[in-house]
């Protein structure tokens, strides 16, 4: 369902049981699939895919190119960058900053207002503080914290 002031650009698709947010805009040639919720004031760029049964909460913005995987939650007002890579069952909290062509492994954790640098990579399991600057090209291993 697309809200009457939401916006779906040509050559995108949203799923079955899709909801897209007031204000909120998709551009072209995007994948939102199936049971995914976008809330409102959230822009999503050009070729992004979502996964199945992921949330993404008012405000925040996914730059080109970015993927974000099945039951992944991102946060209010967070930005995941362009070319990013966001694991399934992920949780990224309000406010936070995923860098370009960042990688962040299945069932990681970070926390709000976190920055994870351009390039970083972050392990599967992984825990990201609250306000925690991950360097760019930094590797967090998984199953690790990762604090300032």
């Amino acid at each position: 369902m697309v809200h009457r002031n939401g916006i779906l650009r040509a050559y995108s698709v949203l799923g079955e049981q899709s909801t897209l947010g007031h204000q909120s805009d998709i551009h072209t040639e995007t994948v939102i699939e199936d049971h995914v919720t976008i809330g409102s004031q959230v822009t999503i760029g050009r070729g992004v895919v979502v996964g199945r049964h992921s949330v993404i909460d008012s405000h925040a913005h996914i730059a080109d190119g970015a993927r974000i995987g099945q039951r992944t939650h991102i946060g209010r007002g967070a930005i995941v960058d362009h070319d990013a890579i966001v694991g399934t069952r992920v949780t990224i909290g309000s406010r936070t900053v995923i860098g370009v062509g960042a990688e962040i492994g299945k069932r990681v954790q970070v926390a709000a207002e976190a920055v994870v640098g351009a390039q970083a990579r972050i392990g599967v399991n992984a825990r990201i503080a609250n306000r925690a600057r991950v360097p760019n090209g930094r590797l967090v291993a998984r199953n690790r914290s990762f604090s300032d």
